[in-house]
């Protein structure tokens, strides 16, 4: 399942991710590759379902990481990605409402992809952003963090079209106007870039 997954077909790759679950409806491991894979989909009702299930096999460690998450008191990305993480899980166990799930989830993303993008890891982020983006769509930082994440990786297309999405939310946004120019600059793009 995990090998369809990686060559893009999505119909083999859940069939085959769907029957590990029912040939081992214990084994945690495959049920959260499940629930990745569904989440990569969009599809997070049924991702929400298959972590709840997860986490119902062994809700001790889950338990205990979300107590230790919660009693961080930092303003530091770690931990505030392990608050959101823990916020995240907490509302899965008390089945929460799926609007509340979907802000804790899209918000755990945008510190992961924050924390990778600290430390270099721009390809790792870039993904973490594009998740948080098809949950918040509305959220305009993540336009703007999605897009200096790919003219990190010298991606400059793809920037100059994540920062017009951002634009699209707010025309006006100061940071990613200078930013486009920026970008437009290292194109040799002068013209436009002095225009941003």
């Amino acid at each position: 399942g995990k090998l369809w997954h990686k060559e893009g077909n999505y119909v083999k790759a859940a069939t085959h991710l769907q029957k590990a679950v029912e040939l081992e409806p214990t084994e945690i491991g495959y049920m959260s590759h499940y629930a990745q894979f569904l989440l990569a989909q969009g599809k997070l009702e049924l991702a929400v379902e298959y972590l709840h299930r997860a986490i119902a096999i062994s809700p001790v460690f889950v338990e205990a990481y979300c107590q230790r998450a919660m009693a961080l008191s930092g303003e530091d990305l770690l931990s505030k990605l392990k608050s959101a993480c823990a916020e995240f899980l907490g509302a899965i166990v008390q089945k929460k409402d799926l609007s509340l799930i979907r802000n804790y989830l899209w918000q755990t993303f945008y510190y992961l992809g924050e924390l990778l993008f600290e430390y270099g890891g721009y390809a790792q982020a870039e993904r973490y952003y594009q998740f948080a983006i098809s949950l918040k769509p509305d959220y305009l930082d993540l336009y703007l963090r999605l897009g200096d994440c790919l003219a990190k990786q010298k991606r400059f297309d793809a920037a100059i079209a994540s920062y017009h999405l951002g634009l699209t939310v707010e025309p006006n946004h100061p940071q990613i106007i200078f930013q486009l120019g920026k970008v437009l600059e290292k194109q040799h793009r002068l013209s436009e870039a002095i225009d941003y």
